[in-house]
């Protein structure tokens, strides 16, 4: 630093000598106005600012010329994290903003204010008095200090001369040789090279070495920015056979994962008997008779039935027949359908009959005399040894979906005198993310009927019979949402297309990290907006399978979302940033969620740090008392203070500072809300 200032102190001598002395910008010429607490002393060329509840700043009335001149400054920094700097009126940058070098005392780099670091600085930089120089290009501005090039911005001039104003934030800042070359032709001191920035975990600051440090992220609240959602978050979302209370709207397998036929001549409550349309014999059916029938504490379909009707919640059963429909089976389709639709006037709109699950390696229709009385899944993310198989996409159209379709419309016409009334829901294809397991679906969608079983569809495709197509992890892959994006452009988004996309299973029982959680409905609702789709359209179906400690921790945190964004219009924002994507989610006026999710070409590789997020709200929003509470779990932690409950959270001006403080590879979330 003394090197530096000689320096300076030698150029400035050059430049009275050869080129005419360089202007002390903090005289009485300038007219320097304050706004904060600032002391200015134009006599020993001092001004010294202090951070108050507001930001300090002073400004000088008059404008200078800044192309092809240099600046020097020496800025000595104290207090808690202090963060100070000069920023330039009339000059912008690629983005169109006010040019700022703002010095961040916490992370001792250089910003330009909107969340880009300039310059790392070493450790004990700011120990002394910090000496810079910026020179000025038409298209440039370039940062030394100790002699060193230590970053450049790429400018333009919005007006021929500058306004130079100093600033304080935090602490407190002592400004002092603020000097402007005195002409065009005067030059800064020779630049060295700057070498590139440290890769991965910053290392231990030592004297002259430059260290990465955690970026700040701007993330833009702006309404125009922000799409609203069609639906609200709870109907959006619902649980994989949870049986505990929860605020989603819907519910797959309720009651637990098993949901089956009765035993031979083992039949529960109101047995009716009814002539089958379809063998002419008799069957022997209630609702009762639906059930987990290896739990003793089970609850039959018409227990389930009337609390979803109570709860206002809606219900998926999978279908409990796996082998290929003979008329028998048939029949009782037939039946259930009746007992379910017919006999129960809230049934309608909120029970759905999905047929089967894991398809594309479950094998259904396709295997003689299997022998299954329940329908459990089995978790979806990963196919079988016999997965995929061209002629098993034939058999479960032809000997299973088909014939079930006919009994459903059957049932359909008439209950509701419009045998297309009650819903059908294709089978879930399992680990949808994955291409070669969408290319066997496609195989069935694209099936033409050939009708052996159910003649009266004959030449119809599957995808013309189906209402609601149903997917399991689509999202476990990086790209998911192309994946939903091409069976719905594909199958849905016609007129006269499928009418809905629904996900049935997600996160499941390896993913490990409740942040995932967060990513992926961060996802799935950016998804939602971009297609303007309500929760009929889509929806996502949580898989937290019990007695894991992540997914009670996602459960858990799943639930405190849905009762925390109960009831509020949502919505939703995604922008990149460094390191990743931030998706910003609204849920009215007083609360957002932010959720950080690390590029996919990091994961193996170096972590994705973050200093502080910086919101842009607008000013009505930024004057509100927000707080912000960090979601970390006990197996992830992402914020560098495993002890903290809340995120310190300042204001400045229109937009909202977080000192977020997260180095990880797994997503992770804040909560900011008003109390």
């Amino acid at each position: 630093m003394k090197i530096c200032a000689a320096f300076i102190s030698l150029l400035a001598l050059a430049a009275s000598v050869f080129a005419g002395a360089p202007q002390h910008l903090l005289d009485a010429e300038h007219r320097w106005q304050a706004s904060g607490v600032w002391k200015v002393d134009a006599t020993a060329g001092t001004a010294t600012g202090t951070a108050g509840e507001t930001l300090a700043e002073l400004s000088a009335a008059k404008s200078v010329g800044l192309a092809g001149h240099w600046l020097s400054l020496r800025v000595a920094l104290s207090g808690d994290a202090p963060k100070a700097g000069l920023w330039l009126g009339g000059v912008r940058d690629e983005r169109g903003e006010g040019v700022r070098f703002v010095i961040e005392g916490a992370s001792a780099s250089i910003t330009n204010g909107h969340g880009k670091t300039l310059a790392a600085l070493a450790g004990d930089a700011l120990s002394k008095p910090l000496e810079l120089t910026f020179t000025f290009t038409n298209e440039k501005v370039t940062l030394h200090c100790g002699g060193k090039e230590i970053g450049e911005l790429a400018i333009r001039f919005a007006e021929p001369e500058a306004t130079p104003s100093l600033f304080v934030e935090r602490g407190k800042a002592v400004f002092s040789e603020v000097l402007l070359s005195s002409d065009a032709t005067a030059s800064a001191p020779a630049p060295v090279p700057l070498a590139p920035p440290a890769r991965g975990k910053p290392a231990a600051a030592k004297p002259g070495r430059v260290v990465a440090v955690a970026p700040v992220l701007v993330v833009d609240f702006a309404a125009e920015k922000m799409t609203a959602l069609k639906s609200g978050w709870n109907e959006y979302f619902g649980v994989h056979f949870e049986t505990n209370p929860g605020p989603w709207k819907m519910v797959r397998q309720p009651d637990g994962p098993r949901f089956g036929l009765p035993p031979a001549d083992r039949h529960t409550g109101d047995v009716q008997t009814m002539t089958g349309p379809f063998s002419g014999g008799k069957v022997q059916s209630s609702l009762g008779d639906f059930r987990d029938w290896q739990r003793k504490d089970s609850h039959g379909l018409d227990e389930t039935l009337a609390q979803s009707i109570r709860e206002d919640r809606g219900a998926i059963f999978i279908a409990p027949w796996a082998g290929p429909f003979t008329l028998a089976q048939q029949d009782e389709v037939w039946a259930l359908m009746r007992l379910v639709y017919g006999a129960n006037v809230g049934a309608d709109g909120r029970v759905f009959f999905q047929w089967g699950d894991d398809i594309n390696y479950h094998r259904l229709g396709a295997l003689e005399n299997v022998r299954t009385n329940s329908a459990q899944p089995h978790g979806g993310v990963s196919v079988g040894r016999n997965g995929n198989l061209p002629d098993d996409a034939v058999a479960y159209a032809e000997r299973y979906f088909a014939p079930a379709v006919v009994a459903v419309r059957r049932a359909s016409a008439e209950i509701f005198h419009d045998e297309r009334h009650i819903p059908v829901l294709l089978g879930s294809c399992a680990l949808a993310g994955r291409a070669e397991n969408r290319a066997w679906l496609a195989q069935v969608l694209d099936h033409e009927v050939a009708g052996s079983g159910s003649p009266s569809l004959k030449g119809q495709r599957v995808s013309a019979l189906v209402d609601v197509l149903t997917v399991n992890y689509p999202l476990v892959a990086a790209d998911g949402e192309v994946a939903l994006q091409e069976l719905w452009d594909r199958y849905c988004a016609r007129e006269g297309g499928i009418k809905a996309l629904w996900v049935t299973e997600e996160y499941g029982t390896t993913t490990g990290s409740a942040g995932v959680m967060l990513s992926r409905a961060a996802r799935f609702l950016a998804w939602a907006g971009k297609n303007a789709l309500t929760a009929g359209q889509t929806r996502l179906l949580w898989n937290f399978p019990a007695h894991h400690r992540s997914n009670d921790e996602a459960a858990e945190m799943a639930r405190m979302l849905g009762k925390s964004f109960l009831a509020e219009a949502v919505r939703i924002g995604t922008q990149e940033v460094e390191g990743g994507t931030i998706a910003r989610i609204a849920v009215g006026d007083g609360r957002m969620l932010l959720v950080f999710t690390p590029s996919a070409e990091r994961r193996g590789k170096h972590v994705a740090p973050i200093g502080e997020v910086v919101l842009e709200v607008g000013e009505a929003q930024a004057a509100k008392p927000w707080l912000a509470k960090p979601l970390q779990t006990t197996l992830h932690r992402a914020f560098s203070d495993k002890a903290k409950t809340t995120v310190a959270i300042r204001r400045d001006g229109t937009r909202l500072v977080l000192d977020v403080g997260a180095s990880t590879l797994e997503p992770w979330g804040v909560l900011v809300e008003t109390p």
